[in-house]
């Protein structure tokens, strides 16, 4: 005759080998879920700078937000109605439509994270167009570039997508000068309403008086600029195209705009014409010829063919970390080729460089590091927008 106390022992055994059965199959569903939302991220979102995959599981059912309408619907395929809650960015709902904007500050810094206390990731410089994806006290934002980041609602115009279509529908015209001064009258006396970098874009208005030129931000604030120191679009688009059908030219004026930055402040996530970084060096001088190119020294990396020196003026230059056996090459700098053995980049300040012993702008350092030239495919780069 069996005990009691066996059969009890017999009967808690049991129950604890399949409930830990059972826990181990849910761990492993577990993995097999995450799994699936892994790979559904690196196939449709696989650089979290272009676009946003905040997928995560809570008590079985899939939660969080995506820029990829494709990314939900392969989520859906493969976990039913529970992805029917992933919402894709703009969350047109929660913005009320308001999901397009203009920068309307002279310089937008924009933030990983919604805090001034998360890292610096990029600037937009006055007038940039943008799409809004969502609102969280901050908004979440995507430049030209493709860029996604953080900005201050104070420092966005928000607005639905047919004020952005009639506000972009204006004629259009964008600072030339490395920066100038928006007066409120016109007159150099007269109290300045902002300091304008290069590329900030006006809308100008019928009151011309002399030397200056009555312009509209979008917004609505009003006030006077220097006629000189701006210029339209579309003006400045063809006035590139047509130098950009002798690349020798095209480079040679281009550097001439690189060098009229030289000695201006480096700035971590700096694009604008005040400071600027590596990358956003690079970024700003191309833009301020009509193209537009990626944020960050890799994306540059693949805008044309690899060239050996003798480089050209316009040849951009990469330095970082060399391949090895088991560790890619990894980009961490650009400069730009002003022709020959000679650079122009930003590091420390925007400084010259060469590769030259012999020229007193040897950079020993850089010339360690150098991984390759890259000539730009100017024919296929995306221009900026109207």
């Amino acid at each position: 005759m069996k005990t009691p106390g066996i059969v009890t022992f017999r009967a808690i055994l049991c129950i604890a080998l399949a409930g830990s059965l059972l826990v181990g199959c849910a761990q492993k569903h577990e993995i097999v879920k995450k799994s699936i939302i892994a790979k559904v991220q690196e196939k449709f979102v696989p650089d979290s700078r272009l676009g946003v995959f905040d997928i995560r599981i809570t008590n079985g059912r899939l939660e969080g937000k995506t820029t990829s309408q494709a990314a939900k619907e392969e989520l859906t395929k493969a976990f039913g109605e529970s992805a029917h809650t992933v919402v894709v960015l703009p969350d047109q709902v929660s913005l009320c439509q308001n999901t397009f904007g203009f920068v309307r500050v002279p310089v937008a810094t924009l933030y990983t994270e919604p805090s001034y206390t998360s890292p610096v990731l990029t600037q937009a410089v006055l007038g940039t167009p943008v799409q809004i994806l969502q609102e969280n006290g901050w908004l979440q934002i995507k430049l030209p570039d493709g860029y996604i980041a953080w900005a201050v609602p104070e420092q966005i115009f928000s607005c639905d997508e047919t004020t952005y279509k009639s506000v972009s529908s204006r004629l259009t015209w964008v600072v030339r000068a490395t920066e100038t001064a928006l007066r409120e009258k016109p007159d150099c006396r007269s109290q300045r309403l902002c300091l304008l970098p290069a590329g900030a874009r006006l809308f100008p208005r019928g009151e011309h008086q002399g030397p200056w030129q009555g312009v509209e931000l979008a917004d609505g604030t009003r006030g006077f600029v220097l006629s000189s120191h701006i210029q339209s679009i579309t003006s400045l688009l063809e006035a590139w195209e047509s130098l950009r059908k002798n690349p020798i030219l095209y480079g040679t004026e281009l550097n001439r705009l690189a060098m009229r930055l030289l000695g201006q402040s480096y700035l971590w996530g700096g694009t604008s014409t005040f400071a600027l970084d590596c990358s956003g060096f690079i970024q700003t001088v191309f833009q301020q010829t009509g193209i537009l190119l990626g944020r960050d020294a890799d994306m540059q990396a693949s805008v044309g063919e690899q060239v050996h020196p003798p480089f050209l003026p316009g040849d951009l230059l990469f330095f970082g970390v060399k391949a090895e056996r088991n560790r890619p090459e990894s980009i961490r700098h650009v400069a730009l080729s002003l022709g020959g053995d000679r650079f122009i980049h930003a590091r420390g300040k925007v400084r010259l460089g060469s590769f030259s012993p012999k020229d007193p702008e040897f950079d020993a350092y850089e010339t360690k590091r150098f991984l390759k030239g890259i000539r730009p495919n100017l024919t296929k780069l995306p221009r900026i927008a109207h």
